[in-house]
């Protein structure tokens, strides 16, 4: 009689600790799955500079792929839209230019998605502007 008293408390202690681990388990696996963080998104650069710059260099960096462009005529220069997936960690755009004075500018933006995520410019006679978007913030 007495093992038997045992043998129906332990299983009035099994059988509910059993349906509590069913039960959340259950509820813990239809938890929705978080998507893909790493999307694909349309990248673009360009450079821009006042009258009578002379651009030396436009240098591109996607992930680790770089691309250079030596003495690039006119004052400006675009990318074609490039689409990268954003697990390539971050997208870099650098610019060097001679100005003819002191109010010379080279700008250099980036631009993700049609929308400008980032700019930088640089003034004066020995010009350098760089800027970066970085996909793991």
């Amino acid at each position: 009689m007495k093992r038997t008293l045992l043998t129906r408390k332990k299983i009035s202690f099994t059988l509910p600790l059993i349906a509590s681990v069913t039960i959340l388990s259950l509820f813990s696996s239809c938890k929705e799955r978080e998507e893909d963080p790493n999307e694909t998104l349309s990248v673009a650069f360009t450079v821009q500079a006042t009258p009578l710059v002379d651009i030396n260099a436009v240098v591109t960096q996607v992930g680790t792929v770089q691309s250079t462009k030596f003495n690039v005529p006119g004052t400006t220069w675009s990318s074609e839209p490039q689409i990268v997936n954003s697990s390539v960690g971050a997208v870099h755009l650098a610019a060097t230019g001679e100005g003819v004075s002191a109010d010379s500018r080279l700008i250099v933006r980036i631009f993700v998605n049609g929308e400008q995520k980032a700019v930088d410019t640089a003034k004066g006679i020995n010009l350098m502007a760089k800027t970066v978007v970085d996909f793991n913030k």
